[in-house]
């Protein structure tokens, strides 16, 4: 099999598993409103909602609406920016983290029965080979920079 057929039967591959039940039961979390929280998560000081935008890759008009539903829903807060007040800062509220954190562990349950359903030995040599190919594409796109 050329390098071509290996290309295409990845994209397949991964395709399939992004569309597998996995990703149906995760999707809304891990996209747009979801996607922030789990942001926010992982943020102890908060975030802009331009830098919000700038890691979902999104326009701030779209961050904007899904701020205003979390804000709504009593998931994020905003607060001043205190070294420039005519910014703001969101961060998680506990309602937030708590449905963050049931969330992933709902996810962790159902990888740990595919892991399981697949053994250790191979979900290992998976997670070796999907960490080399990771390595690769972060190393690529370093290049691509350099080279702009």
């Amino acid at each position: 099999m050329d390098t071509s057929r290996l290309a295409e039967e990845i994209l397949i591959k991964t395709g399939a598993l992004l569309r597998s039940g996995l990703k149906k039961k995760t999707n809304s979390f891990m996209l747009g409103e979801g996607f922030i929280l789990n942001s926010l998560y992982d943020k102890r000081d908060g975030a802009r909602p331009s830098e919000l935008a700038a890691e979902m890759q999104s326009s701030s008009a779209r961050v904007a609406m899904a701020l205003k539903s979390l804000e709504a829903k009593g998931l994020i807060a905003r607060r001043p920016d205190e070294k420039d007040r005519r910014r703001v800062i969101v961060t998680i509220t506990p309602l937030g983290k708590k449905e963050v954190s049931a969330e992933r562990g709902r996810v962790r349950k159902k990888i740990e029965r595919v892991v399981e359903a697949v053994g250790l030995e191979d979900t290992r040599e998976y997670l070796r080979i999907l960490t080399k190919m990771l390595g690769v594409l972060a190393e690529m796109d370093v290049r691509a920079q350099d080279e702009t």
